[in-house]
């Protein structure tokens, strides 16, 4: 949860020994996937690095992204536990230049979620979600 929303840096980032420019792309699946979707996650994410820009000053590389990933047993705020399942139609990523964080987030997707106290269903839904997620990184 705390690497969900940014309150602790992903346990995964980009390699310094490449330089990426606008254009390059970057396929994200199997051990590298915890660097974009936290929990049990399986799945094929695609980034196209656009530009850089800061988020609230802190510079980041904007990519576009599309793919697929599911995870399983992932909590949420209230400890219930979800199996989702999520396609990314389109949307753009902005990841620090700076530290192993996502820190925008904007995409169209698809999903199926189920999920229940302890494992047991109680709701299951699917649809079309906009997400828009803006987190500040700020030294204390």
């Amino acid at each position: 949860m705390l690497v969900e929303t940014a309150l602790a840096p992903r346990p995964l980032w980009f390699s310094n020994k490449k330089r990426f420019k606008p254009g390059d792309q970057l396929t994200v699946a199997g051990d590298s996937l915890p660097m974009l979707v936290t929990g049990d996650a399986s799945g094929s994410i695609k980034l196209t690095l656009e530009s850089f820009e800061a988020v609230d000053g802190h510079p980041c590389a904007v990519f576009s992204v599309t793919g697929d990933y599911s995870r399983h047993q992932f909590p949420d705020f209230e400890g219930i536990y979800t199996d989702e399942e999520v396609t990314i139609e389109s949307g753009k990523l902005w990841l620090s230049l700076l530290h192993p964080l996502v820190l925008r987030e904007e995409l169209k997707t698809v999903q199926t979620i189920k999920s229940g106290p302890g494992g047991s269903q109680s709701t299951r839904g699917q649809g079309s979600i906009q997400l828009s997620v803006k987190r500040s990184w700020k030294p204390l």
